[in-house]
């Protein structure tokens, strides 16, 4: 099983690539091993808020599931993000929902509270 320093050896590579090879893709999630996923996003994440709660959201939620999860990690220019996962006895298919599920819920949030503050 893998450390949590390997784990974000893992994440920050990853963040690299998908930042060189996959900046076409918002979001996504890629299988490293036989029971490791990298979850990543291209939006920004130095300084896009949104962003950094989505991460840390995601984060949380595979912890919540009882993953092994590496700390956030970003790429060179901080853009991209990238949290490498071990998703245990969970398939990509159920880990991939619970992922989509949290970040369409924060994006909720995040919706929200923008309408709370433009009607003021």
């Amino acid at each position: 099983m893998s450390t949590k320093i390997e784990l974000n050896k893992t994440a920050k590579r990853m963040a690299q690539y998908a930042n060189e090879s996959l900046m076409s893709q918002h979001r996504g999630l890629m299988p490293t091993g036989s029971d490791m996923y990298v979850l990543f996003g291209n939006d920004g994440f130095r300084t896009d808020i949104r962003s950094q709660m989505e991460a840390k959201a995601v984060s949380e939620a595979a912890q919540a599931e009882g993953c092994p999860v590496s700390d956030i990690q970003t790429d060179k220019s901080g853009l991209t993000w990238a949290i490498a996962v071990i998703a245990g006895r969970k398939n990509a298919t159920q880990f991939s929902r619970v992922m989509c599920l949290t970040w369409l819920e924060e994006s909720y949030k995040k919706d929200e509270m923008s309408k709370i503050t433009l009607n003021g």
